[in-house]
C-alpha cells in the first residue's frame, strides 16, 4: 500500500512532530487507515495521542491553531489545520458503561484503546510514515470483506446498543457474504437495546447505510435477524430494495435514502410520521419521505406533460426517486424514456405573469389567480410549446 495523501498533508505531519517534541505520540486512528487500505481517500481523518486534551490544546494556541474542546471531558480536541479538520482524543479505557454511554479514563495503553472499538476493521492505527498498527487482524478482516466484532460481540453490543446497527451499516459498506456467525448470534439477542437509542442517532446510522450503491445483503438480514422491526416499527421487504438496486442501474441513479425507506416498507402516511418522529429527522428529509408517498401512482397512460409537469414542480431528483419507487412496486413499468428524460429535462419558465393579465384588463383577485391556472395548464398540455402570446391570445 502506497502512503495516503492525508500522510503528506504540512499540518497533520506538524501535529505528529508537535506530539513528539511533548514526550507523547500520535497516529492517525479507524475509518481514515481502514479506508486507505482500500485505497479510498476523502474522508474523516481522526488522530488518537497518549497526550492529555489540555496539552493538545496548549500545542494547538503553540501552532496557531484553532482548537475546539468537542468533547474535552471524554478526550477529544477538534483542531482546525491549515488543510482540514481534525479530532485529536487521548486513548481512553472504559471504566463503566450502560448501553448507551461510557464514563472513561485515559491510559497511554494503545492496545487498550483499540479494544474498546467496536470492530477489528476500525482498530487499526498508522503514524507519521505510514506504518500501521494492528492488535486483532483488522487487515485480514478488511480483506477478507468481514466485519467482526473485537472479543465478545455480546459484550461489545451490552457496552453501546448503537454497536447493532452499525455492524449492519458497515456490512453493508465493507463485508461481503456470509456474515460473521457470532455477531449475528449475539445481535439476536440485543434486538431490544435499539429501542433505548435516540432517534438522531438510529437516523444517523441508517442515512449511512441506505446511501450505500447496494445494502440489500445488510438489509436481508436485519430482517431476519428481527432488527429491521425495531428501526422502522414494522417489518421490511429486502427483495424490494433488490429489485429498486437493478432499476437504479438501469437509470444510472441511485436513489434517495428516502426513497428507499418507501420501497422498503410500501410505506404509508402512517410510517412517515412515526419515522419523523421515531428517527428525528429533519423537516425537508420528512416532507421528501412524505412527497414520495403522496405523489400519484404511475398510470401508463400518462402523456408526456403529466411527467414534465413533475419534473418542473419537483426536480429531476425527486422525479426519479418517484419513478424508481413506482416502477419497483409496480411490475411492468419501463423507465427508460421517462428516465432520458428527466436526465435532458431543462426546467421551462411560464412565460405569463399577472402583470400580464393586469395588462389587459383583469383586476386582482381570486379570478385572475384561476386564469393563471388555466393558462399554466394548457401551456403544460401543449409540452410547453404555446408561446407568451399564443396563451394571452386565448
Amino acid at each position: 500500500m502506497s502512503k495516503p495523501n492525508f500522510l503528506s498533508e504540512k499540518g497533520l505531519q506538524q501535529l505528529f512532530a508537535a506530539v513528539r517534541s511533548a514526550g507523547g505520540e500520535a497516529r492517525v486512528v479507524g475509518g481514515a487507515v481502514r479506508d486507505a487500505l482500500l485505497d479510498v481517500e476523502g474522508g474523516d481523518v481522526d488522530v488518537a495521542t497518549t497526550l492529555l486534551p489540555e496539552k493538545i490544546m496548549e500545542l494547538a494556541a503553540q501552532q496557531n491553531w484553532k482548537a475546539i474542546p468537542t468533547g474535552i471531558d471524554h478526550g477529544t480536541v477538534t483542531l482546525v489545520l491549515p488543510e482540514r479538520v481534525v479530532e485529536v482524543t487521548t486513548l481512553r479505557r472504559d471504566v463503566k458503561t450502560d448501553g448507551r454511554h461510557a464514563e472513561v479514563a485515559f491510559t497511554d495503553d494503545w492496545k487498550v484503546d483499540a479494544s474498546r472499538r467496536d470492530f477489528t476493521i476500525n482498530a487499526l492505527y498508522m503514524d507519521a510514515d505510514g506504518k500501521i498498527t494492528d492488535y486483532f487482524d483488522g487487515q485480514k478482516d478488511i480483506a477478507a470483506h468481514r466485519v467482526r466484532f473485537i472479543g465478545d460481540a455480546a459484550a461489545r453490543i451490552a457496552e453501546d446498543g448503537l454497536r447493532i446497527l452499525r455492524f449492519f451499516r458497515f456490512l453493508a459498506s465493507h463485508g461481503k457474504p456470509p456474515a460473521d456467525k457470532l455477531a449475528l448470534a449475539a445481535i439476536a439477542e440485543k434486538t431490544a437495546m435499539i429501542g433505548k437509542l435516540s432517534g438522531e442517532r438510529i437516523a444517523s446510522e441508517m442515512r449511512k447505510l441506505l446511501s450505500v450503491s447496494n445494502p440489500s445483503f445488510a438489509l436481508r438480514l436485519m430482517h431476519e435477524q428481527g432488527v429491521a422491526t425495531h428501526v422502522f416499527s414494522r417489518d421490511i421487504a429486502p427483495s424490494h430494495m433488490i429489485r429498486l438496486h437493478m432499476l437504479e442501474v438501469q437509470a444510472d441513479y441511485q436513489a434517495s435514502v428516502w426513497a428507499r425507506v418507501v420501497v422498503l416498507l410500501t410505506a404509508t402516511g402512517h410510517d412517515a410520521v412515526w419515522i419523523a418522529d421515531r428517527w428525528k429527522i429533519s423537516r425537508h428529509e420528512a416532507d421528501q419521505l412524505k412527497l414520495l408517498i403522496t405523489l400519484p401512482k404511475f398510470n401508463a397512460a400518462d402523456l408526456r406533460h403529466f411527467h414534465t409537469r413533475l419534473l418542473r414542480l419537483h426536480g429531476a431528483p425527486a422525479y426519479l426517486d418517484w419513478l424508481l419507487v413506482q416502477a419497483t412496486l409496480q411490475q411492468g413499468v419501463e423507465i427508460t424514456p421517462w428516465v432520458q428524460l428527466a436526465h435532458e429535462f431543462v426546467p421551462p419558465v411560464f412565460p405569463v405573469t399577472a402583470k400580464d393579465l393586469l395588462a389587459r384588463g383583469m383586476k386582482e383577485g381570486k379570478a385572475l389567480g384561476d386564469e393563471l391556472s388555466a393558462l399554466e395548464k394548457k401551456w403544460e398540455e401543449s409540452d410547453y410549446a404555446l408561446t407568451k402570446e399564443e396563451l394571452l391570445n386565448q
